[in-house]
Formats: structure tokens, C-alpha cells, sequence
């Protein structure tokens, strides 16, 4: 029962014919924040605010606690409203006179005295805040009262006993379901045989004793004009905080969403210069490797060819000159030069001897040879040593000429 009316509150004004239409609806009461809600020409903010599942749901308690007028009312003489919607409670037993307030349906008054006019019967009643009058016909009085508030969970008991069986069935004989204490309360089904019906807030059915119990009727009441506006303007206070903090979270979701965006993109482009830095760096070396290559080629043929003959004129296989070693040296990598010191003397690029790499041809006016790293070279030198290896600095070469790379 005690956390009845916020949650019918939200079901009732979640209704989008409710809000939309200029006509007020209310919610049921609950014992522990009591209320009475009505909306009329509510914006669909409000829906949208109610609707909401993450709602904060003590706004709602709150708001329920402030503008309820739910009661707590004794069996004896009530009258509950069956309405479709609402009636007006009106100054006097006419519809001439002035509306004071609305009444909506299961909500209960006290009735103080009954007129009898032209269009029937109309009942002086005190409902809330509201002292006017209603027609009897939109009224369940007495035992149909009673039966009312059953069909529409609005009947309710206290027990007055301690430590009293909840049994399955109405009588002594069954299984008992549960044991409820003094100030224990529990939603009435019905009655039979000397037991109520009942559901505890636990959710258990089953039957009490009724002389165990003290049965009463929690309803909402009617509300006056003014409560209503009240009401109206604080769900509207409600609808536009809900707004604007659906807006911010808005905001905030799309400022994160940005914020991710540029840190993905930042890291995208940081990795790609990543990447291909890397890739910048692997082939690099990978050609480093290749340049080695063909210059270990050229330097590997020398090699090979050390002791061979001098021969002017002669490219190989066992007899050179200088000329026609270093021409036979590079052909082992694609590259064709002609059989003359002083033409191979102007190919690539020119380094000074003290810069020369291996594989470079080392050049002076008349002769070259090939420099094969650690300040030596080979080189076809005369006659009568042949092929052989020397330091470059008693050869006197001039320069170096860079054909790789």
C-alpha cells in the first residue's frame, strides 16, 4: 500500500491521452506519501518526463508528498467517486453554480447532507479541501462503497493483534503462509466466511481472522481549483527541470562523443606517422642493405681476382689492366663503364679519398682501382705484380668516384 500511489501516479500520467487532452486525470493515494495528481494541458515534456524509466524517483515522491491529499478513512459511512474521468464539486446542488474544485475517480468524501432537484439527487460533501456539492449518482455509499474499494485495491487493514496465522484458506484448518504483527498492513480482496482476503506487501495471498483486524479505506480526495493549479505548476517545474536535464545530458553526451572522435583521429594520425615512419625506416634499410649488396659484389669479385695478371688491355678472366678490373668488377651488379681509366675517372659522384666507401672506384690521372674499406684497395697496379692490394695512400689517388647508391 505505502508504494502504491507513486507508482499508479507515474502509470496514469504516462498516458499520452491524459496529458494531452485539457481534461485532468488523477492518480490513486498511497498511506505513506499521499496524494491526489491531476493533469490537464500538460506539454509533452511532461510526458516525456514521467514516461522517462530512469526518472528520479524522488522527485516524484516529493512532489506526491507536497500537493497529496490522500486519507486514511473509516469503512462507516464512506462514499467513493465513479467517475470516467472527473466531476466537478461545485458551490451549489446546480450546475449553475461555481466550480470549486474537481473530484476524480476512487477518491472519497464525506457526505454531510443530501438534496433532492429537479435533475436528482446531489450530496453535500467535504472532500479534502473542497466543501460543495457533487450529484449522488457519481457515488458508491455503503456496502456498495465497501465492494468498490475491494475491486479497486483501495480497502486496506491494520492488524490489532500480535502475531496472527495468515492461512491459505478461510478457516483454521490450512497451511498457514505467513505470521503478521501488530501495525502490520495488508491490501483487502474480499471477505468470506469471518476471514479477509488479503495480499501483504510481500506479495503473499492468503486469510486473516477479521476480528483480528481493523479495516479501512485509503482514497485520494477532491482538489480545489487552487490545489490543482498548484499542482499544474509544479509538474510544470518538474517537466522543464527534466528538460533541462535532458538537454544537458544531451550536451554532455555530444561534447564526449566529439571528445572521442579527436582522440580517435588524433590517434589515427599518430599512428599512421607511426606506421609509416617504420615503414620509412625499413626500407631504408632494406636499401641500405641492397647498396651493401652491390658494393660487397664489386668488392667479392676483387677479391677473387687478386694474383691475376697485368695485361694492358686484358678484362679478365685471369689477366687485367686497371681499367679493365674495375670494368669486369661492375659488371657483376649491371653496371657497364668503358675500358679507359680516364673515363671511369668522370662516372658518379665525386668523393674525396678520405670518404670513399667500399666498392668506389679511386682514381689518378692514368690509373684506378676499387676501395675495399680499412684505408685499402685493390687495384691491377703493373706487370709485374698484377692484381694486388694496397693502401690507398701510396697510390696517390686524387679522388673517388661514388657509382652506387
Amino acid at each position: 500500500m505505502k508504494n502504491r500511489f507513486w507508482k499508479k501516479a507515474i502509470s496514469i500520467l504516462c498516458a499520452s491521452a491524459c496529458l494531452l487532452s485539457s481534461a485532468p486525470v488523477t492518480a490513486l493515494a498511497d498511506g505513506e506519501f499521499g496524494g491526489s495528481l491531476s493533469v490537464g494541458g500538460i506539454s509533452t515534456l511532461l510526458e516525456e518526463f514521467f514516461a522517462k524509466e530512469d526518472k528520479k524517483e524522488d522527485d516524484v515522491k516529493e512532489f506526491v508528498e507536497k500537493h497529496g491529499n490522500s486519507k486514511d478513512i473509516s469503512c462507516d459511512n464512506v462514499a467513493i467517486s465513479k467517475v470516467e474521468d472527473y466531476v466537478n464539486v461545485r458551490s451549489g446542488p446546480s450546475t449553475e453554480h461555481e466550480v470549486i474544485g474537481k473530484i476524480f475517480d476512487q477518491c472519497a468524501a464525506t457526505i454531510l447532507s443530501t438534496t433532492t432537484e429537479e435533475d436528482g439527487d446531489w450530496y453535500h460533501v467535504i472532500s479534502g479541501n473542497c466543501d460543495g456539492y457533487i450529484k449522488a449518482e457519481f457515488f458508491a455509499t455503503g456496502e456498495e462503497a465497501r465492494e468498490y474499494a475491494m475491486q479497486t485495491g483501495n480497502m486496506y487493514m491494520k492488524l490489532i493483534e500480535d502475531g496472527v496465522n495468515v492461512r491459505e484458506e478461510p478457516n483454521l484448518d490450512c497451511e498457514v503462509v505467513t505470521v503478521l504483527y501488530e501495525g502490520a498492513t495488508a491490501t483487502v480482496t474480499g471477505e468470506e466466511d469471518g476471514f479477509v482476503a488479503i495480499v501483504t506487501k510481500d506479495g503473499e495471498e492468503g486469510y486473516i481472522k477479521k476480528e483480528f483486524v481493523k479495516l479501512f479505506i485509503d482514497c485520494d480526495t477532491a482538489m480545489t481549483l487552487e490545489e490543482e493549479q498548484a499542482m499544474l505548476e509544479e509538474m510544470a517545474r518538474l517537466a522543464r527541470e527534466e528538460q533541462e536535464r535532458l538537454e544537458r545530458e544531451w550536451r554532455e553526451e555530444q561534447e564526449r562523443l566529439a571528445r572521442e572522435e579527436a582522440e580517435r583521429l588524433a590517434r589515427e594520425e599518430a599512428e599512421r606517422i607511426e606506421r609509416e615512419r617504420r615503414e620509412a625506416e625499413e626500407a631504408a634499410a632494406r636499401y641500405a642493405a641492397y647498396i651493401w649488396g652491390l658494393r660487397q659484389t664489386v668488392v667479392d669479385y676483387c677479391y677473387s681476382k687478386l694474383g691475376c695478371a697485368y695485361i694492358w688491355g686484358a678484362e679478365g678472366p685471369n689477366a687485367f689492366d686497371c681499367s679493365g678490373l674495375v670494368k669486369c668488377a661492375y659488371e657483376q651488379i649491371g653496371v657497364y663503364l668503358y675500358h679507359q681509366s680516364g673515363s671511369q675517372g668522370q662516372e658518379g659522384a665525386y668523393r674525396s679519398v678520405s670518404q670513399a666507401e667500399p666498392g668506389d672506384i679511386l682514381w689518378r690521372s692514368g690509373h684506378v682501382g676499387i676501395y675495399i674499406g680499412d684505408g685499402l684497395c685493390i687495384h691491377a697496379a703493373n706487370e709485374n705484380v698484377g692484381v694486388i692490394i694496397s693502401s690507398v695512400w701510396d697510390c696517390d689517388w686524387v679522388c673517388a668516384r661514388s657509382l652506387i647508391g
